[in-house]
């Protein structure tokens, strides 16, 4: 289907919103009053357009992960978890759904607090840059 003029016209607000709203395909349809439909017929229609979609879904991305990284930073046990449970799988970290600690693959099972430890520890070397970062054992956690 050949591309209307409304569609060529349409495409840098599109972009703009879709910047705005870090990616949110609803919002940045929303704020300029088009249908989702038309949204996917213009990124069907246009490589160039894909591309400049895809670059802000990773620009959003990246913000999220900053914001990940601040909160392990601070020593946030849910952050680290989730870092590791989908950043840490290739060095033996996973999170059970039946079982809330972390485990270490082909180690006997150990207690929460050893497993934040280790949580901890790992953090600790990830961001050995930072200096200025001190991380809390769990043992000390109350």
């Amino acid at each position: 289907m050949a591309e209307t003029l409304k569609q060529t016209k349409l495409k840098p607000a599109l972009i703009k919103a879709l910047t705005e709203s870090l990616g949110n395909i609803a919002l940045a349809c929303k704020k300029l009053e088009i249908s989702r439909q038309t949204y996917y017929n213009i990124l069907k229609e246009d490589l160039n357009f894909v591309k400049e979609v895809n670059e802000i879904q990773e620009t959003a991305l990246d913000f999220v992960e900053s914001k990940l990284m601040k909160a392990i930073e601070k020593g946030n046990i849910t952050a680290i978890i989730y870092f590791l449970n989908n950043k840490g799988r290739m060095r033996g970290y996973s999170y059970g759904i039946s079982d809330t600690r972390i485990s270490i693959r082909n180690e006997a099972p150990r207690s929460e607090t050893e497993n934040l430890n280790a949580a901890l520890e790992l953090i600790q070397k990830i961001k050995s840059a930072k200096p200025q970062m001190k991380l809390i054992k769990a043992d000390n956690i109350a």
